[in-house]
């Protein structure tokens, strides 16, 4: 689930959608509001957020080109710019406070309200309170309990940031304004964060150390460009549960075959997404 702080609020499919309500024309108000050819994670308007349960649209056939450096795609600019992932942090964006499912839904004219779907009482549509509460009813260890029992270092309590892995949120604020804290919360999280918690704020602690290391601290867009990537705990549980899926399945070449080696080329050092899809592209 480290995979939700990821997600960004809207995206563009391909570069041939130009409306939201009509794929082929956008309107005045999504002209004005740059949201021309773009479609919000979830929306209350049909057609408007890339919701799910219901058919696949085929005008949203996807570009890749527009997730993944694909030929030099990660260089442009405008409409046919590359949309990376958001960093791995404490922070989820808005439209993940309001899925859909537990939301009442709404019709067009295209409008703020219509675009966020109103709370169902009784429902839980925040994505976070929906992780950390099944955190809590499936008895999950703490973070820090987990760390431990890797052998790996715990976290203090004042490493637990909460909000985004950016300058301005960790070495941007004013004077002796220091980040929140979980256990600013309650003092019920010191040394017992929620594991889903403790292993983004891990993330975010390594990002920060790797800015400290390379004197980044002062320069906002360098900082911002040093990449973040899961810690030791979030790193391990992540690759033993790909790798325990693999080993499971009778058919994967982990299993039929362990030596076997990808005999797509790579581009540069490493193998990345982005081959993998020119390869099956044929691109």
């Amino acid at each position: 689930r480290f995979g939700h702080s990821m997600v960004r609020p809207i995206y563009r499919l391909n570069t041939r959608l130009h409306g939201g309500e009509n794929p082929n024309h956008a309107t005045k108000d999504e002209k004005e509001r740059g949201l021309e050819g773009r479609f919000f994670i979830f929306a209350g308007v049909q057609n408007r957020g890339l919701n799910g349960f219901q058919a696949f649209p085929s005008q949203w056939a996807i570009d890749w080109s527009l997730f993944f450096d694909i030929n030099g795609s990660g260089k442009q600019v405008g409409a046919r710019r590359v949309q990376p992932a958001y960093k791995i942090d404490t922070s989820l964006v808005n439209p993940l406070a309001f899925l859909p499912e537990f939301s009442a839904s709404s019709k067009p004219p295209l409008t703020l309200e219509s675009l966020r779907p109103p709370h169902k009482e009784g429902a839980i549509a925040n994505l976070a309170e929906r992780n950390l509460k099944r955190g809590l009813f499936m008895s999950l260890p703490s973070g820090q309990d987990v760390a431990r029992a890797m052998g790996e270092r715990v976290l203090e309590d004042d490493e637990l940031l909460l909000g985004t892995a950016v300058h301005q949120d960790v070495f941007g604020l004013p004077p002796g304004e220091k980040p929140r804290v979980l256990k600013d919360i309650s003092s019920a999280f010191a040394d017992n964060a929620p594991l889903w918690f403790y292993v983004l704020a891990e993330a975010n602690a390594q990002w920060r150390t790797d800015v400290i290391a390379q004197k980044k601290t002062k320069n906002p867009a360098a900082a911002d460009a040093v990449p973040v990537k899961l810690g030791s705990v979030g790193g391990r549980i992540v690759a033993e549960t790909i790798i325990g899926l693999m080993l499971g399945d009778s058919y994967s070449y982990l299993r039929q075959d362990p030596h076997w080696t990808p005999t797509v080329k790579a581009s540069g050092k490493t193998l990345r997404m982005a081959d993998m899809i020119k390869y099956a592209l044929n691109l």
